[in-house]
């Protein structure tokens, strides 16, 4: 199985994990998000010696590349081009809104809508709009929500809103 390194800085708690296959062989996290630049190589490095293999011994790197905070996008990218190069190892590249409706998707109700959102402040949010089989049914892409927003969707079927940015679809 491939030992993948996975970073993700973009939204508010920041985490790393080891994997191997689908067996998780360590994970951290940081929420402190004005932190994040600070806390990933340590932790990194953490990682690695806890799981008692040398850096070297991943096959990939995967990180989250947006939408999501601009200086946490920086950070995880960054970090991540820098051990790609070094190590000559692949990099994966994710969408950040994708990520989100898997882990949801996997602990929800079969027939629901899902729709991931960040806060990009105001009343701005990143979103998108995906089926419980991940197909994008609304393109990622920033939107100015109004009531209105999801009206059409809502009539089809139930839609699960979650991610920091909900919170400003409630009412």
């Amino acid at each position: 199985m491939a030992k993948i390194l996975i970073i993700d800085t973009a939204v508010e708690v920041a985490g790393i994990c080891l994997t191997n296959g689908t067996e998780i062989l360590g994970q951290e996290t940081n929420a402190t998000l004005k932190e994040q630049a600070g806390w990933l190589q340590p932790a990194i490095k953490r990682l690695f010696e806890r799981a008692g293999l040398p850096i070297s011994a991943i096959d990939a790197v995967a990180v989250s590349a947006g939408p999501g905070s601009y200086t946490g996008l920086r950070v995880s990218m960054s970090s991540a081009k820098g051990l790609c190069y070094a190590l000559s190892k692949p990099l994966i590249c994710m969408n950040t809104l994708k990520i989100m409706a898997i882990a949801a998707i996997r602990q929800s109700m079969p027939g629901s809508l899902f729709c991931p959102m960040i806060d990009a402040r105001r009343m701005e949010v990143f979103t998108a709009l995906y089926d419980n089989q991940l197909v994008e049914l609304v393109s990622p892409q920033s939107m100015v929500l109004e009531a209105e927003s999801f009206t059409p969707w809502l009539l089809k079927s139930p839609v699960i809103f979650f991610g920091n940015g909900a919170e400003k679809y409630k009412d």
